[in-house]
């Protein structure tokens, strides 16, 4: 099964799934993400985000490299789930975590970005400290992993 099958699965059993849900339902409060880490010169496509600009929002994070090529195979999904639900309240969040000491550059990762049409908000981690903190509280341990936090 493709990718794309899987999100339409996923999507067909949450619109299933909502409709049985009262017209209004609360959440319970769960752990705050960590902050993001890094300077205003770290962030390609906007200015620097914080949990209070995106509260009320659903964030996708996509952990990535630009050179991991499972990363690579995402883009278009990430693309068209920004396109298609921005307007509705969507963020996708580009946390870029360098696998090698080359792509810690701003410059190359803005260059992939422009190349794969990555329009959304990207935090360059070159550090891999916003990383290392989001995955000690969501459990995501791999480079290419998608984690949404309402």
């Amino acid at each position: 099964m493709r990718i794309g099958s899987y999100v339409t699965v996923f999507v067909a059993l949450a619109a299933a799934f909502a409709s049985q849900l009262p017209a209004v339902a609360e959440l319970p409060d769960g752990p705050s993400p960590p902050a993001f880490i890094g300077s205003a010169d770290d962030w390609i496509n906007t200015r620097p985000l914080t949990w209070s600009d995106l509260k009320g929002k659903v964030v996708l994070m996509d952990f990535w490299e630009y050179t991991c090529v499972n990363c690579i195979r995402t883009y278009p999904y990430l693309k068209a789930w920004h396109e298609r639900y921005a307007r509705y309240g969507l963020v996708v969040i580009g946390i870029h975590r360098p696998e090698f000491d080359f792509a810690k550059s701003k410059a190359l990762v803005a260059a992939a970005a422009k190349r794969a049409g990555l329009a959304y908000p990207i935090l360059n981690d070159p550090t891999t400290a916003t990383g290392r903190r989001t995955t000690n509280t969501v459990g995501r341990r791999s480079i290419s992993s998608t984690s949404a936090v309402a």
